[in-house]
C-alpha cells in the first residue's frame, strides 16, 4: 500500500444540489496502491488470517457495516492547459 488517507467531510462547507439527500457518511478513507495487482495481492491476506477475522469481528461492534460503502476507481488525471 503506497498511501492510506482519511478526508473528513466539513459539515459546513459541504455544497449540495437542491433536492439532494444529506450526506450520511462524515469520513471518505482511501487506500492507495501502484497498480491492480498489489491491491489484490493485499487484500488476499484479509480473509485468511485469524487476525483478520478477529479484526472483522472488532469492526461489527464497532461500525454499522451495512452502511460502508467500497469501491475500487481507475484514477485518470486530467491536464490542465495554462
Amino acid at each position: 500500500m503506497r498511501r492510506y488517507v482519511r478526508r473528513y467531510v466539513q459539515p459546513g462547507d459541504t455544497f449540495l444540489y437542491e433536492g439532494a439527500p444529506d450526506l450520511d457518511f462524515d469520513v471518505v478513507t482511501e487506500l492507495w496502491f501502484d497498480d491492480r495487482q498489489s491491491y489484490d495481492d493485499a487484500m488476499i491476506p484479509l480473509g485468511q488470517s485469524e487476525a483478520a477475522q478477529l479484526l472483522a469481528a472488532d469492526e461489527r461492534a464497532l461500525f454499522d457495516m451495512a452502511s460502508i460503502r467500497r469501491f475500487v476507481v481507475d484514477e485518470r488525471e486530467s491536464v490542465l492547459v495554462e
